[in-house]
């Protein structure tokens, strides 16, 4: 028997609302290369918003203020990801990297149902 429309969307709140507990207080930095793409795409971001080319590798790490990078922090991707990256790059590269992720599970949520 399916579960009913409510049931569903009580477990999905109660699912969200364990992982944000989770994830305020694992401390995902100590995980290594936690955050390297997501470094990269706010230093990008970063860049373009003080008018530097973010594709010369040497813009990216003067933007990364304080995030790790990955050993070649190259930004490869559409311009336009930058632009749309723009609201989290204003973060603290904590939050950024948190919201990131949640963004992407509440992606692949969505997708599952």
């Amino acid at each position: 028997m399916p579960l009913s429309r409510t049931l569903r969307i009580v477990i999905l709140i109660a699912a969200v609302l364990i992982l944000l507990a989770t994830l305020s207080l694992v401390p995902l930095e100590a995980v290594p290369a936690w955050g390297w793409d997501v470094s990269v795409f706010r230093a990008a971001s970063r860049a373009l918003m003080a008018g530097e080319n973010p594709y010369q590798p040497e813009n990216i790490p003067p933007f990364a203020a304080g995030s790790e990078l990955a050993t070649i922090p190259y930004y490869v991707y559409a311009p336009f990801f930058a632009v749309g990256f723009i609201p989290f790059a204003l973060l603290p590269p904590d939050w950024t990297s948190r919201l990131w992720f949640l963004a992407n599970l509440a992606l692949v949520v969505a997708s599952a149902g």
